[in-house]
C-alpha cells in the first residue's frame, strides 16, 4: 500500500506526466502520462515499493494481470501494445518461475470462471497447423 506522497513527489515535475491521483484508501495510484509504462513503473518502485500494473487506457494496448493463487507465488504483468496496424508488441514480467517448468500461451478467451476450461483454444488467426502458431508464445 502507498502510505506517503513520495511516489507523487517521485513523478512531480517529470516531462510527460500530466497528473498524478493518489487514493491511500485503495492503495492506488493513477498517473496520466504519454511516457512509456514501463518508466513510470521504474520511478514508482524507486520509492522501494514493488509497483503492478492494473490497467492502461488506449485502444491499441492491453494489460494482463497474474495474481499467484494460494499454493503459488507467482505474479507478473504482461503488456500487448499494438504500435502500428499489423504489429503487436508483447512484454511483460513474471516472477517466481522456476526454469524450464512452464508453458506460456494466448488463449482466445478470458473467461475464468470455470478455471481454464472457458479459455478456448490457442490463439491461432491464420489456422496454422504444421508451424508454430501465433498465441504459442513458449
Amino acid at each position: 500500500r502507498f502510505l506517503c506522497g513520495s511516489c507523487k513527489k517521485k513523478l512531480e515535475n517529470v516531462e510527460g506526466i500530466k497528473s498524478v491521483d493518489i487514493d491511500l484508501k485503495k492503495g492506488s495510484v493513477v498517473v496520466d502520462s504519454n511516457l512509456p509504462i514501463t518508466d513510470v513503473q521504474r520511478k514508482l518502485e524507486s520509492t522501494g515499493r514493488k509497483v503492478v500494473v492494473k490497467g492502461q487506457a488506449g485502444s491499441l494496448a492491453a494489460v494482463c494481470i497474474l495474481e499467484a493463487s494460494e499454493e503459488s507465488n507467482i505474479r507478473g504483468v504482461i503488456r500487448f501494445i499494438q504500435p502500428v496496424p499489423g504489429v503487436c508488441i508483447i512484454d511483460g514480467t513474471i516472477d517466481d518461475l522456476k526454469p524450464k517448468t512452464y508453458q506460456i500461451s494466448i488463449h482466445e478467451c478470458g473467461d475464468l470462471s470455470r478455471g481454464c476450461e472457458n479459455v478456448g483454444n490457442i490463439y491461432n488467426p491464420k489456422a496454422t497447423q504444421n508451424a508454430r502458431i501465433y498465441g504459442d508464445l513458449g
